[in-house]
């Protein structure tokens, strides 16, 4: 995104990855950095999840 007035470009990113660990197991990992209303690309934050099915039967 081109931004006004400086007409320098910023950037956002936010990689994610999700695995299985197991049948019934999935982690899920994401990253966000950006160049946004700095002169520099910086590190913003993370987050990491994990999510379990359970079964009932």
């Amino acid at each position: 995104m081109k931004m006004e007035p400086d007409g320098k470009y910023d950037y956002r990113l936010e990689p994610e990855i999700m695995f299985g660990i197991s049948k019934n197991l999935m982690v899920h990992a994401n990253l966000y950095a950006s160049n946004m209303f700095q002169k520099q690309f910086r590190f913003e934050g993370a987050g990491l999840y994990a999510k379990i099915q359970v079964s009932f039967y």
